[in-house]
């Protein structure tokens, strides 16, 4: 098991290529793969590597898995966030008179929201010419109300939400030994509840076998110890997916 750090200024590179932050395709897919490959005795080849993470990074796991299924053979997201618009408009979340007014990017650090909806909009709306940001924002509040540019907002929910990439992407998917994701029902947060119960429908609908699961626990709070989903769930889910260097699933092996 490898883990990288993806994270940026703003806490997260959102698992995605961005002029402003990074070439976050390339360092997984390719950097940290190779890597692994040339300094630990793994068997190198797509069918006997597996992808995972946590909430934003279950989102990266689906994503990178979208976007490299020649790389990677099965893919697990726990309780994956932006899986799609839920119930509330992303434009909701920050605070837009916090980002227009910022004159640096700490400024946003009081107020975990503007935090992160600055790095998705660094992942996705990039503008290496506008800082402090470095990023095109998809609403401005003008006069006490907020008003959203379409066209950026199209852009933004098009590269970014789960949801809208997998009809893009479904035929890389339909390819990948197994896909699976999970979350808590009682996610205090009921956009992650209804979004990836409607990402496991739309997979459905575009033919891609996966297997999705509801489970009765909150926001990742039945992660980890002897009974969390990394143990009951994703490592089991990655023995019966991933082959071995004899090329089945489960062998032993038999090198020396």
């Amino acid at each position: 098991m490898v883990a990288a750090d993806f994270s940026t200024p703003l806490g997260s590179s959102i698992y995605t290529s961005s002029p402003v932050t990074g070439r976050w395709d390339d360092f997984l897919a390719v950097e940290l793969v190779g890597w692994t490959d040339r300094n630990f005795r793994t068997v190198a080849k797509r069918e006997a590597r597996g992808l995972a993470g946590d909430r934003m990074g279950g989102y990266g796991a689906i994503a990178m898995g979208m976007r490299h299924a020649d790389v990677f053979g099965a893919v697990y997201a726990l309780h994956p966030v932006g899986a799609g618009l839920g119930l509330q408009p992303m434009w909701s979340r920050p605070n837009f008179e916090l980002l227009q007014n910022a004159k640096s990017l700490d400024d946003l650090k009081r107020d975990p929201f503007s935090q992160l909806f600055t790095a998705i909009y660094q992942a996705h709306l990039p503008n290496p010419d506008k800082p402090p940001l470095y990023a095109d924002l998809p609403a401005r509040k003008v006069d006490g109300r907020i008003e959203v540019d379409a066209a950026m907002a199209r852009k933004l929910t098009d590269s970014f939400l789960l949801d809208h990439q997998a009809p893009r992407y479904a035929e890389n998917l339909r390819t990948l030994r197994g896909l699976k994701f999970d979350w808590g029902r009682d996610d205090p947060n009921p956009d992650h509840v209804i979004s990836n119960q409607a990402l496991s429908r739309l997979l459905t609908e575009f033919g891609v076998p996966h297997e999705a699961e509801e489970y009765v626990g909150g926001w990742g709070d039945r992660t980890w110890g002897d009974t969390g989903r990394v143990y009951t769930a994703m490592l089991p889910f990655f023995a019966r997916t991933l082959v071995t260097d004899q090329g089945e699933p489960g062998e032993p092996s038999r090198r020396p």
